[in-house]
């Protein structure tokens, strides 16, 4: 497994969405294939707070030559009250996997329709990998959730995959998806996707890219964002590059809903020895009334995976 890191800024914009932004990046030898996940973003409305319709975060390759990949960044953040009327703007932190042979990676969409009365909603497939995998995980290439029909404060927003092992070479995929303000009862239609890439490595002449997945906890909080928190992963054997990748995230009001003026979900991996890692998670949620004066909460789940 080959890791490369990087991001993609989109600048204040309007009248037009979503976004789309290239970038070309290499690596040291070829590639098999190569897989861009999320390891986290920051986007705002940029000149005031707005209730939210969707949000739509995305991420794409394509091979240029044997070594060099492009990478394609889509965003877009909007209400309902015009044609994308409203100025925004953000950052789309990246990994991207370049797998060896004893590598595999499978992409697929869980596509949640739309619906009310209940949240979150769950959805399930099966990933089937077409040797014996020894280490696998789940993260996201992207999402989109929105509000179906209109546009409404946000309360909470849950996008979270999880990978269970039925068997030697499968692979169960499990999403789960919540969008909702505070009126009622999950009472407002919404639909979305959750966009997803499952990781797996082989054992091959003593080699294996070792995954481990966390999850990191934000208790209710006001007064300062975006908030860090961190916690050590310890693999079994010494361990190259390694990154960190978003398999889900939770955010959400406290205790009431508002106008979202900027979002804030980040996760990073740093080595402190050959088999320690640092896990930093960084989480923030705020509307435009106050200097981070609404509490918030929320939960960053991960997987590191290592060269």
């Amino acid at each position: 497994m080959m890791i490369q890191q990087g991001s993609v800024g989109f600048p204040s914009f309007r009248d037009a969405g979503p976004q789309v932004v290239e970038q070309a990046l290499n690596f040291p030898r070829p590639p098999q294939e190569v897989t861009a996940l999320l390891s986290g973003f920051d986007v705002q409305f940029v000149d005031d707070d707005h209730h939210l319709h969707s949000i739509d975060i995305d991420l794409r390759t394509r091979n240029l030559s044997s070594q060099s990949v492009e990478v394609t960044g889509q965003f877009g953040l909007r209400d309902l009250s015009g044609n994308w009327d409203d100025r925004y703007a953000g950052i789309v932190r990246y990994t991207l996997l370049g797998t060896d042979r004893q590598d595999q990676s499978l992409g697929g969409t869980l596509n949640f329709p739309a619906a009310s009365g209940s949240g979150p909603r769950t959805l399930n497939e099966s990933v089937r990998f077409s040797n014996n995998i020894d280490s696998n995980a789940v993260g996201l290439t992207g999402f989109m959730a929105r509000f179906s029909t209109s546009d409404h404060h946000l309360l909470q927003l849950e996008a979270d995959l999880e990978g269970q092992s039925p068997g030697p070479n499968q692979l169960q995929v499990s999403g789960t998806y919540g969008l909702r303000d505070s009126s009622g009862n999950w009472d407002d239609q919404y639909d979305g996707l959750l966009r997803y890439a499952a990781v797996g490595s082989a054992r091959t002449d003593n080699q294996l890219a070792e995954i481990r997945t966390g999850r990191i906890e934000f208790a209710p909080q006001s007064g300062s964002g975006p908030r860090e928190q961190t916690t050590s992963i310890s693999f079994a054997n010494p361990i190259g590059n390694c990154a960190a990748v978003l398999t889900g995230f939770l955010i959400g009001f406290d205790e009431n809903d508002h106008h979202i003026h900027r979002v804030i979900v980040e996760v990073e991996a740093r080595k402190l020895s050959n088999t320690d890692v640092e896990v930093v998670a960084r989480l923030g949620l705020r509307d435009n009334s106050g200097q981070w004066d609404d509490a918030y909460r929320g939960s960053v789940r991960f997987a590191v995976i290592s060269e």
